[in-house]
């Protein structure tokens, strides 16, 4: 089954992605002590795993993308990480995403996944500055820092957490808002 999603110019269309209960979502939001923004909630609950299509001049359905401010790769697609891939929270690949860049985010009980490109690079809610309304924010895997990774002479000029925050792009100021940003490619 596949959503749209009305904006004023096109729709947007999860593709694929399966249904999941609230309570595995509410089970994420009480391990991490969050609250998830509801337009997530809305669609996740009916489309876990889902990729983010737009319909083009021709009317048929494509891959969509959000420019990343800053990025070198400059657009990465969208693909909602999957919470129902196992019977255990501990296997799904939210958590796994989560446990395996918690040592690079600045702020690890305030930054969390979900979303990701296909390629290694994720998608992260920061909920540093407003914990009601997230930010969004990405990550290049190739250009994590691992605070143990930073040379001295350059804990000298920044902290490990300024390291760790400047790998992060700052896409948007919250989920509707990276919903607007969804553009062909």
């Amino acid at each position: 089954m596949e959503r749209k999603r009305n904006t004023m110019a096109r729709e947007i269309r999860w593709h694929i992605g399966r249904f999941v209960p609230i309570e595995r979502i509410r089970e994420f939001e009480s391990r991490w002590n969050i609250k998830f923004p509801e337009a997530y909630v809305n669609i996740i609950t009916q489309h876990d795993g889902a990729l983010a299509k737009v319909k083009n001049d021709n009317n048929e359905w494509e891959t969509g993308e959000i420019e990343i401010p800053r990025w070198h790769g400059k657009r990465s697609v969208l693909a909602l990480l999957r919470y129902m891939n196992t019977d255990t929270v501990e296997r799904t690949a939210i958590f796994a995403a989560y446990y395996s860049f918690k040592e690079c985010l600045p702020a690890p009980d305030k930054i969390f996944p979900f979303a990701d490109n296909g390629g290694g690079d994720m998608f992260f809610f920061d909920y540093r500055q407003n914990e009601s309304e997230p930010a969004i924010v990405f990550l290049a895997h190739e250009e994590v820092v691992l605070e143990d990774e930073i040379a001295e002479e350059d804990l000298a000029k920044k902290t490990a957490i300024e390291w760790m925050d400047d790998s992060l792009y700052r896409v948007c100021n919250s989920f509707s808002e990276l919903l607007d940003l969804i553009k062909l490619p």
